[in-house]
């Protein structure tokens, strides 16, 4: 089976177009860059770049701003970027932004529908919904799913053999139990979201 990856590829920034931030260097103020800033040292002030790279030694206090943001350091602040990645050993204190939502239609959201008519249900009794399992929803009918994805938080035995199987989660989980939950009743605002999505194989 091979890898599946959901989302633009990245054009990777020349070295000429990078700066460096190294450990032994401290700035205090705004900065701008049209290019990218790799941060080993200390920065008090904002951030504004195309790319910016929060070194494990980098410390940044106040908001960063770029269309791509790795953080393996600190980050006392606000970040916001169209892709937003923080390592095992990044930290952060302050609001994640991410992904473009000008143009999310949220007509659809709660919808389950995605226009590209139902799937045929592909059931499993070798399947197990343990924490931490995906399956594709569907209505009380058989061959209805559509867009609409669950996971389980909690181990559902009854869900063996009548929801079609997608996965597990391998890791990560603590982090889908801090997302926005709603039900029939009540809209959620401004609700969180999959921006980019990777399918990986697991032996």
């Amino acid at each position: 089976m091979k890898n599946i990856m959901f989302g633009d590829k990245k054009k990777k920034l020349t070295d000429s177009e990078r700066s460096l931030i190294s450990e032994t260097v401290s700035i205090e103020g705004t900065i701008n860059s049209s290019g990218a800033i790799d941060v080993a040292g200390l920065i008090k002030g904002p951030v504004f770049s195309k790319e910016i790279i929060i070194r494990e030694t980098g410390s940044i206090t106040g908001s960063i701003e770029g269309d791509h943001v790795e953080i393996h350091g600190h980050l006392d602040g606000k970040v916001s970027g169209q892709d937003v990645v923080i390592g095992s050993t990044g930290t952060v204190k302050g609001d994640i932004e991410f992904g473009n939502i000008e143009y999310l239609d949220y007509s659809k959201i709660g919808s389950g529908k995605s226009g590209l008519g139902l799937l045929k249900s592909e059931l499993s009794d070798d399947f197990e919904f343990t924490e931490g399992s995906i399956g594709f929803a569907r209505s009380t009918e058989f061959d209805s799913e559509d867009s609409e994805f669950f996971i389980t938080l909690k181990e559902i035995p009854i869900y063996q053999g009548e929801y079609t199987p997608i996965g597990k989660v391998k890791y990560g989980l603590d982090i889908l139990k801090k997302i926005k939950t709603g039900n029939k009743a009540i809209y959620v605002l401004r609700p969180d979201y999959i921006n980019t999505f990777r399918m990986l194989e697991t032996n």
